[in-house]
């Protein structure tokens, strides 16, 4: 059977030559909407939907995991310009492999990896109160993949040395482990994107497809929401037999929906 015969690699998907074009244009937005709010308001978006370990352990805000990948620094353009000249450059053939949907499964569990690997160094390092955001972690699975699918594609290294994929790949991924081993920078600054570049190898090693990771994307709900404590579920409870259950807020009705699903 031929490469282009099986059927992760069948040119018969028509979104997949767009997937890319639509996740750059939605992150570009969500800066325009960045660079528009930033100093006015209250809501600090990089807390709110960045990773902050605190918040996305402690308080169970899940939606960082993904969201984080929106986001830029507002003030730093060629952060975003960086990362989507790279999604757009190894993602379209990527994307054109394996279809729109295994590629979005990859890029936004990339972004998962990112975020949980960064969440447990900061708790780790006891730094868990600093917000990270950009799309590199996830871009990283996305660039480790097209290293195994394209290895001797020639690119240019700083824009004058010219360098196979796979070795410019390695390289980046050398550099995040080489900068906390050397004291430049602190392992916290690296762990979104080697965790980004640890999924990356693992969707192509073990051909990993949304049903069959399902177990994890369960497991690490669990371990983010914790369950609520039966002091929690009582005063739930006991504010239902009082004013009923038409009273309850959407945080005491999330805590009985959490105590549910641990009891089953």
């Amino acid at each position: 059977m031929g490469f282009y015969d099986r059927a992760y690699a069948r040119r018969d998907d028509p979104f997949k030559g767009r997937v890319v074009v639509w996740i750059i244009g939605i992150t570009i937005a969500a800066y325009i909407v960045q660079g528009f709010l930033l100093g006015r308001g209250s809501v600090d978006l990089a807390r709110t939907f960045g990773v902050v370990p605190r918040l996305l352990v402690g308080r169970g805000w899940v939606w960082q995991i993904v969201t984080h990948a929106l986001l830029h620094e507002p003030q730093a353009i060629q952060h975003l310009a960086f990362n989507m000249i790279f999604l757009y450059w190894l993602g379209s053939d990527v994307a054109e492999i394996y279809g729109a949907r295994r590629f979005l499964f990859l890029y936004t569990a990339g972004a998962v990896a990112c975020a949980v690997t960064y969440a447990a160094t900061g708790y780790a390092s006891g730094v868990t109160d600093v917000p990270a955001i950009g799309a590199s972690g996830a871009i990283m699975a996305v660039a480790v993949v097209a290293a195994h699918l394209f290895p001797t594609r020639t690119v240019l290294f700083m824009w004058v040395l010219p360098l196979p994929l796979w070795m410019l790949i390695t390289l980046y991924v050398g550099l995040d482990v080489y900068y906390p081993l050397a004291g430049l920078r602190p392992w916290l600054g690296s762990a979104g994107h080697l965790g980004g570049a640890l999924f990356g190898l693992l969707f192509y090693r073990l051909h990993l497809d949304l049903p069959g990771f399902e177990p994890v994307l369960r497991s690490l709900r669990a371990l983010i929401q914790r369950t609520p404590s039966s002091a929690d579920v009582d005063r739930i409870l006991d504010k239902i037999s009082r004013q009923g259950i038409g009273d309850l807020t959407e945080r005491e009705r999330s805590v009985l929906r959490r105590a549910g699903r641990a009891k089953e």
